[in-house]
Formats: C-alpha cells, structure tokens, sequence
C-alpha cells in the first residue's frame, strides 16, 4: 500500500507538470514547425503517459533468466587442485670460503649441504648464496681484515633447535696463517625469508650473537653473578642495522671477540642468529596497546575524525547498564609511533569497543642497568626481558583515560591508595590478597562519586581479567627482588581489565575474557618463558551468555 501511494503522488505530479510545459509551449506565439516535416507523436504528454506505464511496471517481477559465464572469463589462470601450496623455509645447511685476495677457495661440503656460489663487486663487497641465504662480506676500512672468511648457515633443524626463530650463521677466520685480531662487515639478505613469521617479523630481524659463560664465573667489579651463568646465551649484536626497503642486514662483526661457539667450530669463529627482536621500524611489540593518544583532549582544532555508534543493550532492573558502543579516532593513528605497539584493535584500525582496564608499564632490562640508591642492579648483560624500573598505573574507565599517583597510603601493606592525575575524588586502591616467597596476587578498586565500585582482576582464575608477563626485580626494594637476577623473575600482571562493577544498590555486572598467549626466548632466564600477548571480551564458560 506505500508502494502504490507513492506512485500515484508521483505519477499525478508528473502529469500535471507535463500538461503546465505542454500549455505553455502550445501558447508561445513565436513558434512554427515546416509543413513537410512528420507529425509529432513523441510530445511531453506521452512522455507522461510512458512514465505511468514505467511506474504501473514496478509491481511486476521480471524474470531473468541467469546466463551462464564462460569458464574462460571466471578463471583464466585454471590452477591444478593438486598444486602444491608455497610455504617460506628455512634455508638449507650450507659453507663457503670467501677470499678477499681473489675471489671463493673451495671447501668439501657435507652431501646435505646446498651449493655456494660467490663473487666480486666493484664496492669491494664480496657477495655469495650459501645454503640459499644471500651473504656478502666486506673488509673495515682502516682495521685488519682476514685473508679468507668462511662462512657456514646452519641446518634447518639446527636452527630451531635454538628456539630463536631465526637462522644460525657462523662466520670464520679461515686465513692459511691467522694475524691476529680482525673485523669485517657482514650483509645478509633476508628478501627470500621476509614471510617466515607473521607480526612484522622482516622489519623486526636482528643479528644476535651467541657467548660463553663459564658456570659460575664471577662478572663485573664486585664479582658477582650476572645471572646469565649457566651455559651460552644470546645478546643482541649492537651494531647491527635493518634495511627494511632493502631486506638487509649490515653488522660489524669482530671475529677475536668471540671465545667459544658451537660443538666442532674454532674458537675464532662467531656464530650468529638472524632473528626477530621486541620492536621494529614499524613499532614496539614489548609495548602495550595503551597509547598516549588515549589521554589527549579532543577540540575543534585537534583535527581528528570521530565517530561513535551506540549499542543498544537489554534493560535491567535497577538501571546498571554497561556502557558499550564502537568508537573511531583517527588520533589513535597519529599517537603510534616506533616506540608502541601498532597493532589494530580487535575491531579495526582507528576503531574501539568500549573496555576499561588499569595498565602497570615496565622497563626494558637492557635499560635498567644503571645504580639505584648507590647499588648496582643485578643484571650485567643486556637482555630484552622486562625490569620493574618504578611503580605506575594508568587508568582507561568508560572511555576516559588517567594516570595514577601513588598516595603513599597503605593500610596494613594490603590495601595502597592511588589517585587520579587530574583528581576528581574517584578513589582508587590496589589490593594485595596474599604475600609469600612465590606467589603475590593483586587487583584493584575503583570507586566513582556516584558510588559505583568498578573492580579489575579480583577473580582471573575464572574471568582470564588478568593479563601477566615475566617481570624481573634487578633493584634492592623492588618486589620479588633477589641478588642472583636469574632468580628475581615473577609473573606480573601488566594488565586488569574490567571484571565487574557494582552500584549502591548492590546490582552488579560481570565481564569475561578470552586470553591470547604466547612466548618468547628470555635471555635473563635461558628459557622459553610465556606470556598474555593481548585478549578480547568472551561469553562466560559456564553460563553461555554475557554483558
């Protein structure tokens, strides 16, 4: 019935404009058609007539019939459902000799091994493939430089069994008569391999190097343990640069730096790992998705493009509702830069669903190793782990994001008072439920001026609303704080999300997560150690429904 009220209020507009122009034109004086030309049976009044006709048509289905696509238009490229799918490997076990003095010497190779090929550039950069890894080598100008440089890519199997995920590259003196100390420069082309790895895993690459450590051997001034004692460890080889356009690595590597490598090398080889670190050009994956952008003030000069569309939700009684919409900043983009965690939300880039969580920051190990209060920390080597460095929080409630000050007020060392930046008398508390030589659980309170207490991680057990990741003590005074810095490590939460909030009239909602977990290899530890990399809301497991 709207349809054809619609159509009728059209068709007689339609008409009655037809016969307005027709009139008007019928009376124009200056007008006159030739006497051989035809009659016109095409004039605005059978146009009208078409267009109620055209109208009239709408209620009618027209069939169509469907044409079939030639196979040819839907798949030119026909692909064989057998084809094998392309995958990113490892390079195969491969060894060459490189000979500044004139190009590559030979050198037997195991019958797994892949072929070597090498040759000469102008720039002085001797340029080879072994094992499938494009490498090239270089002399420093001014230094020493070895006569011939053997260079060895370890096996597939090799290489994982390091847990690194990466490749093994060993590089060697293999002068007739070694003259001592020398430096080269080392190129390897990553291109073939970019794909290894999701997560910016290219731009992320690094050289590591592998060291000794004699068990027990005393390190430093006060000839006390660094904590990386037992066995060899990696450290990150400083000199090391990505070319992200390029696909390349360039290092400095001194070949008397090393003291010892893997079983059935010399003692004046270097082995090293071409392997993902923490963060990269394109940002810091040891970064949390806490930006600083969340506290910035919006205005009418900001420049940023909001938009936020409310989701309904199901009334309740008493009026405790959560507050759930699907946000966009394009200031979310401009607050990320190679120092945070870049990834997307859950929901898309620039977009957000409401949450609410308190975030505690750390620092990276390798820059905590400075004096506190006169004493040195624990750790000698630098590591990529995560070190206390000061006690923080911030706050992200309903939207609005606030740093945390500590109050100093703590009642019996259970209940420690924090206050908004900008305080508007919400008052805030971190609870510690329990103490002991291993175990240290915390959660937090927050209680608004409408007296509607908000609580972040009280039952994780059941709620996964806690998020922890191994944090080291390296200072006298920080929690869990040990001399040996191997033995100060402890899971710490970096993140409570919202687990539930409750208003006066004792109404309370609940909220759920699902956990993302992953791992990495702690150098601090010598150990493969796991963590919460991130989460998202989730239904409850044993109600099957939720906020």
């Amino acid at each position: 019935m709207v349809r054809g009220s619609v159509r009728g209020r059209w068709a007689g507009a339609l008409g009655a404009v037809a016969l307005a122009v027709t009139v008007t034109l019928v009376m124009e004086p200056t007008l006159s058609v030739a006497d051989d030309l035809p009659p016109v049976v095409d004039g605005l009044a059978t146009r009208a007539e078409n267009f109620e006709a055209a109208l009239a048509a709408l209620d009618e289905e027209q069939p169509v019939e469907p044409a079939p696509v030639p196979s040819g238009e839907a798949d030119p490229v026909p692909v064989a459902s057998d084809a094998p799918v392309a995958l990113v490997e490892l390079p195969s076990a491969g060894q060459t000799i490189v000979s500044f003095g004139g190009g590559t010497l030979a050198r037997a190779s195991t019958s797994s091994a892949a072929a070597s090929t090498s040759s000469q550039g102008t720039d002085g950069w001797v340029s080879s493939v072994v094992g499938g890894l494009p490498v090239a080598l270089a002399p420093v100008d001014g230094e020493s430089a070895p006569q011939a440089v053997a260079v060895r890519v370890a096996s597939p199997e090799e290489s994982i069994a390091e847990d690194l995920g990466g490749v093994i590259v060993e590089v060697e003196d293999a002068s007739d008569e070694p003259a001592g100390p020398s430096s080269l420069h080392l190129r390897l082309s990553y291109e073939d391999i970019s794909g290894l790895s999701g997560a910016d895993w290219g731009p992320r690459l690094t050289l590591f190097e592998k060291t000794s450590c004699e068990p027990g051997a005393p390190t430093g001034d006060a000839g006390t343990s660094d904590g990386l004692d037992e066995g060899c460890t990696w450290l990150p080889l400083e000199s090391a640069i990505n070319d992200v356009d390029g696909q390349t690595l360039t290092a400095r590597v001194d070949l008397a730096s090393a003291s010892s490598t893997t079983a059935g090398s010399s003692a004046s080889a270097v082995t090293l790992a071409v392997a993902p670190a923490a963060s990269g050009a394109n940002g810091d994956w040891g970064a949390t998705s806490l930006s600083s952008s969340a506290s910035w003030n919006a205005s009418g000069s900001s420049g940023a493009f909001t938009w936020t569309y409310p989701m309904r939700v199901p009334g309740v009684a008493g009026g405790l509702e959560p507050q759930l919409s699907l946000s966009y900043s394009s200031a979310v983009s401009d607050g990320r830069v190679a120092s945070t965690n870049n990834q997307a939300s859950w929901v898309g880039e620039g977009f957000d669903l409401t949450s609410s969580y308190i975030e505690r920051k750390y620092v990276p190990c390798a820059e905590d190793m400075g004096k506190v209060d006169g004493t040195a920390a624990s750790n000698r080597v630098k590591t990529g782990d995560l070190c206390w460095g000061k006690d923080n929080a911030s706050l992200v409630l309903n939207g609005v994001a606030s740093e945390l000050v500590p109050t100093g007020d703590d009642e019996n060392g259970t209940h420690a008072a924090w206050r908004l930046k900008h305080d508007d008398g919400t008052r805030v508390e971190l609870v510690t439920v329990s103490v002991s030589d291993t175990v240290r659980e915390e959660y937090w309170r927050v209680t608004t001026l409408d007296g509607t207490r908000y609580t972040f991680g009280e039952h994780d057990a059941a709620s996964n609303a806690t998020w922890t990741v191994p944090v080291f003590a390296n200072h006298p005074g920080e929690p869990d704080y040990e001399a040996t810095f191997k033995s100060a490590r402890r899971q710490t939460a970096w993140r409570w999300n919202l687990e539930s909030a409750q208003d006066t009239s004792g109404n309370t909602m609940s909220y759920w997560y699902a956990a993302e977990k992953a791992a990495y290899h702690s150098l601090g530890a010598d150990a493969v150690l796991g963590y919460t990399s991130g989460g998202h809301r989730a239904l409850p497991p044993d109600l099957g429904h939720g906020v």
